[in-house]
């Protein structure tokens, strides 16, 4: 979800500074990317490096102390990370199977514009963007359906990014994306579904109508990210 970003012509410069004319870039290509477990994505980075400039990531798997391997995943690839753990390490010899955890990786040669954020909690990773103007990138994995506590978790989510456009949305331009959990373009008026929907609303926030982008293994669960 955006509201109507432009890219600053300045970064766009940088990104084609070595790029022969055939090659070069028009637009700022972002990709959100639930990857559940990054360590396994080495190919798909090597695959999906020259033709995008950003990665917003979800479920990267990795505990506080293994942050540092989101700057390891590819030569020309730097980017940050939050953990489920941040509040509350967890000890390296015991270490449970990863889970959560949101982030945000750019090519190298960004490296002089991007300002990291932060703000929000674990599920929400947060970067700025500095050239002629400015441009918010969020990465937002968003709780499950499931238990009372869930559902509570989900609408403290969207509260702290309503907070983070309202203290940005005149400054910068934003781009939102990642894992809602929620089908945005649902017909189905659930609380969750309208809480999310009234947030974009509220903050003339607009998404492409791509239909459903996640089926769950089981075929039965979908979802639309953004």
């Amino acid at each position: 979800m955006e509201n109507k970003p432009q890219c600053p012509t300045d970064i766009m410069e940088q990104l084609n500074h070595e790029s022969s004319e055939n090659d070069k870039k028009k637009e700022l290509n972002i990709l959100t990317f639930n990857c559940k477990n990054i360590q396994t994505c080495g190919m798909f980075f090597d695959e999906l490096f020259k033709s995008t400039d950003i990665f917003l990531i979800q479920e990267h798997w990795l505990f506080n102390f293994q942050l540092n391997l989101l700057n390891e995943l590819h030569q020309n690839i730097r980017g940050i990370g939050k953990a489920v753990d941040d509040k509350d390490p967890i000890n390296p010899t015991n270490l449970p199977r990863g889970y959560g955890g949101t982030g945000i990786l750019w090519r190298k040669d960004l490296d002089n514009f991007i300002n990291p954020l932060d703000i929000g909690n674990d599920r929400i990773c947060c970067v700025e963007l500095l050239g002629s103007s400015k441009l918010l990138l969020v990465s937002v994995y968003l709780p499950c359906k499931g238990t009372p506590s869930d559902s509570l978790e989900f609408y403290n989510c969207i509260d702290q990014l309503h907070e983070i456009v309202q203290s940005y949305s005149d400054s910068h331009s934003i781009i939102i994306g990642g894992d809602f959990n929620e089908n945005i373009l649902s017909k189905i008026d659930t609380r969750r579904n309208k809480y999310l929907v009234d947030f974009m609303n509220e903050n003339s926030l607009y998404t492409e109508e791509n239909g459903i982008t996640f089926v769950n293994c089981s075929g039965k669960g979908t979802s639309t990210y953004n």
